[in-house]
């Protein structure tokens, strides 16, 4: 059995998939008017989030079936914690809608905390890597041609809080935050 077909039971036997084409995102209990981030209560609540940022289907079915295309990557990250970055993926008719033709797309990171997920950063290429030196960062290459050398990378550093800058203004105009 495929590693992604698992996750996806265990969202569905879990109930992380149950009411996702609802709106349950929130704003993070820890951020101020300025600093908003999505949070949400589970990763079904996170797939719908994406799934409305890349312009996809929102009913359940649809977001099941990005939860089960997607791949996901778990890093433990010492005074960070649980870091899962999900690589978009939904197919229709043998093509992916997500990502080109050289599997350039958008990377969601969340956070795991007690309460449900953060979404602590949006990366855009088609490979991304882990840089470990006097800061941690998240980097990303989108792809245009060959290349040779280390130039092309993005740079997304960890600020204490995000991968990069997530403000109110480059999310999505659907983002409206619930109230706490």
């Amino acid at each position: 059995m495929k590693p992604k077909l698992i996750l996806c039971l265990a969202l569905v036997l879990s109930g992380g998939l149950f009411g996702c084409a609802t709106n349950q995102i929130k704003r993070s209990q820890s951020s101020t008017a300025s600093e908003q981030i999505p949070h949400f209560e589970n990763l079904g609540n996170a797939y719908s989030y994406i799934a409305k940022c890349e312009n996809l289907p929102t009913d359940d079915k649809a977001v099941l079936k990005l939860a089960a295309e997607s791949k996901i990557d778990v890093i433990n990250i010492e005074n960070i914690g649980e870091i899962q970055i999900i690589e978009a993926n939904y197919f229709r008719d043998g093509d992916n809608e997500i990502r080109g033709a050289q599997w350039n797309g958008r990377y969601y990171v969340l956070r795991r905390g007690n309460e449900g997920f953060d979404l602590v950063g949006i990366l855009e290429g088609n490979i991304y890597r882990w840089h470990f030196g006097k800061t941690l960062a998240l980097q990303a290459h989108w792809h245009s041609g060959a290349w040779t050398d280390d130039a092309g990378w993005e740079n997304y550093p960890w600020n204490g809080r995000t991968f990069g800058a997530i403000a109110p203004a480059s999310l999505p105009t659907f983002y409206k935050p619930t109230s706490q």
